[in-house]
């Protein structure tokens, strides 16, 4: 199973060739906004506590964040990790696979396209128990940030703002390179923001692009 950092790796993710899967294995692609959101960081090690599971059926898993890559590379130096990770901070790839892609605007609102900063800061949300008492998705983004001791650099700050922000979405790609699951956060609204698809829900579209 590949770990980060692999130059080759990263370019296949980001070229969204998946050339390292397609007619080979199954894979189960996860496009994120990157190190610095909590959010992403409970969704991975969801990822990775069933990354045994989804390797026995056969189906590799990867992410693509737009953490810069020196940044990504020190992170999971000390976090070490079994799925294989590329980064874009361009976000193409994300706009290939159709992953909705958020503005932040001051006061106008068109959710999943643009969000006002009063609906971020303001409209609570609970992400499925993780934020408690429930709050706004920026407060609470920063309380958890703190809570869990993560500093971001000045680098990261500028890549994850100078793009639009991504909801996180999950792709289920059998291996003729088909998608057949596909899972995206928060669609219908900023309530929603931060939950997770169910582990089980994960593990049965899984089976069905398994490798028997």
């Amino acid at each position: 199973h590949s770990s980060s950092g692999s130059e080759n790796q990263q370019s296949h993710l980001i070229n969204g060739l998946l050339s390292d899967f397609v007619g080979r294995a199954p894979v189960f692609l996860n496009f994120m906004r990157g190190l610095h959101c909590p959010f992403c960081r409970r969704a991975m090690a969801q990822i990775q506590q069933i990354d045994k599971q989804l390797e026995g059926m056969g189906v590799e898993s990867a992410m693509v964040i737009i953490t810069p890559l020196d940044r990504a590379q020190a992170y999971f130096r000390y976090r070490p990790t079994s799925i294989l990770a590329g980064t874009d901070p361009t976000v193409d790839s994300y706009r290939r696979y159709g992953v909705p892609l958020q503005e932040f605007t001051e006061n106008e609102d068109d959710w999943p396209r643009k969000s006002s900063m009063k609906t971020i800061m303001e409209v609570p949300i609970d992400a499925g128990g993780y934020v408690d008492p429930p709050a706004g998705l920026l407060p609470a983004m920063i309380a958890k940030n703190e809570a869990e001791g993560y500093k971001e650099t000045p680098e990261e700050e500028k890549a994850h703002t100078t793009v639009p922000s991504p909801l996180d979405s999950r792709f289920m790609i059998d291996k003729d390179g088909v998608v057949r699951w596909v899972f995206i956060e928060a669609q219908d609204g900023v309530e929603d923001f931060g939950k997770l698809p169910g582990t089980e829900q994960i593990l049965q579209a899984a089976r069905g692009v398994a490798i028997s």
